[in-house]
């Protein structure tokens, strides 16, 4: 490893270490869930569960309800949903009622409380289920790729696996078919990079 690449990953890992260390962290206490922030208490162990920060929030669990407190332990976004995910693109994906849907950081409704199943966005789209099918929509909630795939993974390296009469293939951010439907399996497309090099694999079972 030359000095230069060395130096770089000091640098990395310093930088990420002190990141760490200016974000609260979980601590538990007698079963429940608090935060500290360089071993002071900045959130007592009073939440049965608790995530790590994700931009600027994390989820806690009062009960069976969840609910968002921002860094300063304040609660911003109150405990009403079944589930929820952390706050990716400005939205985060909360359920009620059995049906879930998005909210943003004030806890407004951005997309309505309609499907089966959602998942967290990665980039501009999320995966989300209707009727029994998989779709992705934008952060408006707009439909960008119909509901058509009987299973659906998230984007990854800008393509995702989806399934369509009983076989995966892997679709573009336009839905587009960029490998043919014809794997009994399909997993996601991952990058690994080393300083300059920059390696793209894919799992798939013929």
């Amino acid at each position: 490893m030359k000095i230069k690449e060395l130096f770089f990953l000091i640098f990395f890992l310093f930088s990420l270490e002190s990141l760490v260390a200016q974000t609260p962290q979980r601590f538990y206490d007698k079963s429940k869930c608090g935060y500290k922030l360089n071993d002071q208490i900045i959130v007592p162990a009073t939440y049965d569960a608790g995530s790590d920060f994700i931009n600027g929030a994390a989820i806690v669990i009062n009960g069976n309800k969840r609910g968002f407190i921002n860094e300063k332990g304040i609660v911003i976004i109150n405990f009403e949903y079944e589930d929820a995910g952390p706050f990716m693109n400005g939205l985060a994906k909360v359920k009620k009622n059995g049906r879930y849907g998005y909210i943003d950081v004030t806890g407004k409704v951005v997309v309505p409380f309609k499907f089966e199943f959602a998942d967290d966005f990665v980039g501009t789209l999320a995966r989300v289920k209707e009727n029994g099918k998989y779709g992705y929509i934008n952060n408006h909630g707009q439909i960008i790729i119909s509901f058509q795939y009987m299973e659906a993974n998230n984007f990854s390296e800008q393509l995702a696996s989806v399934k369509t009469q009983g076989k995966w293939g892997f679709i573009d951010f336009a839905g587009k078919t960029v490998i043919p439907f014809e794997y009994d399996n399909a997993y996601t497309f991952k990058l690994l990079i080393c300083f300059r090099h920059a390696v793209f694999y894919c799992f798939v079972i013929p």
